[in-house]
């Protein structure tokens, strides 16, 4: 969802003198969105992750229904939901500055009302939102795998022992090749959530380094031409496909125990579930998809948003202690 900021303009500016008001606040042209007089600019700030969604600017000559006599020209400022605190915030400011250059007033869509946006968005940290993305990422990719699982036909017997026709189904060996790519998006979740979190912590990074002794000369090469960070290279000390080990990353560095956190009953289908015990029982089907060619023949639909649900609520409990012990969010859906 989009909030649009308006500016009613009674003068009708060059493009040139436009720019000399957004160039200097880093608005930059966005050619592939741009056509003829009416080009797309954004604002997009990665320093520090200040912007998550970034700033558009555009325009166009003449009025609408809202607009006050005498319009000319209407400047659209826009963000998208997942925006930051910086995003609204240069949302206001990019409105106000072409305000003080130009003229007119300013609308809110959203309220009816001619007044600048209210930013009540939290200012995260750099750490809260790189951790945050990470999160985000492996909520999308729970969210592909729902929309790929597919219906399977009822269970049907063999045709004779050793044979089971259901093994060819197509809808079932999907459902088979998604649980790979869930336990992965898992994986790349821990892995780059203890990367993310150890990068921003230089007390961790210097236990790391003490921990670490004598390092080999190619380690030490990566390190200083910056192949690989110092987190990094930690990280690549555990798996974090196997439970104990990443749970033991996290206790020695992050300081949260993942097996006491998900050591929790969510409900699934009417019936209640250990999360902890899911997650296993996922990893086991999927070293045996991997490992020994397996396909399970009764696996449905149902089953692999069941697995889904509760790698989501593997994520959310995470979340939810960071946030509660450590006032450290990392949830942007719920603040951005």
């Amino acid at each position: 969802m989009s909030i649009d900021l308006l500016l009613y303009c009674k003068k009708v500016p060059k493009i040139s003198e436009i720019e000399e008001v957004i160039i200097p606040l880093g608005f930059k042209i966005e050619e592939e969105f741009s056509g003829g007089e009416y080009p797309q600019y954004l604002w997009f700030e990665e320093k520090d992750l200040a912007s998550l969604r970034g700033c558009w600017l555009s325009w166009y000559k003449g009025k609408t229904e809202t607009s006050p006599r005498g319009t000319l020209t209407v400047f659209i400022a826009k963000t998208y939901a997942g925006r930051s605190h910086e995003d609204l915030d240069m949302q206001n400011k990019v409105v106000r500055e072409l305000k003080k250059r130009f003229g007119g007033s300013v609308y809110d869509v959203q309220t009816g009302r001619c007044c600048y946006l209210r930013n009540d968005i939290p200012k995260l940290s750099y750490p809260e939102k790189r951790c945050g993305l990470v999160y985000n990422r492996m909520k999308e990719n729970i969210g592909r795998i729902r929309l790929v699982a597919r219906e399977t036909p009822a269970e049907i017997k063999p045709i004779w022992i050793g044979f089971d026709i259901l093994s060819f189904n197509e809808n079932v060996i999907i459902n088979n090749l998604l649980v790979p790519f869930l336990v992965s998006s898992l994986e790349d979740f821990l892995r780059s959530f203890f990367i993310s979190y150890l990068e921003s912590q230089s007390d961790v990074l210097e236990l790391i380094y003490e921990q670490k002794g004598k390092l080999e000369y190619a380690t030490v090469r990566d390190l200083l031409e910056g192949k690989v960070t110092l987190a990094e290279c930690e990280a690549n000390s555990y798996s974090f496909q196997n439970l104990n080990s990443a749970n033991s990353a996290f206790q020695q560095y992050v300081k949260v125990s993942l097996y006491n956190i998900w050591n929790r009953r969510k409900k699934y289908g009417g019936r209640a579930y250990r999360v902890l015990e899911v997650l296993q029982e996922l990893l086991i089907l999927r070293h045996r998809i991997i490992h020994e060619a397996y396909i399970k023949s009764n696996l449905s639909k149902n089953d692999v948003v069941r697995y889904t649900k509760f790698v989501e609520y593997a994520g959310e409990l995470l979340a939810h202690h960071l946030e509660e012990n450590r006032k450290f969010r990392i949830d942007l859906e719920k603040y951005v």
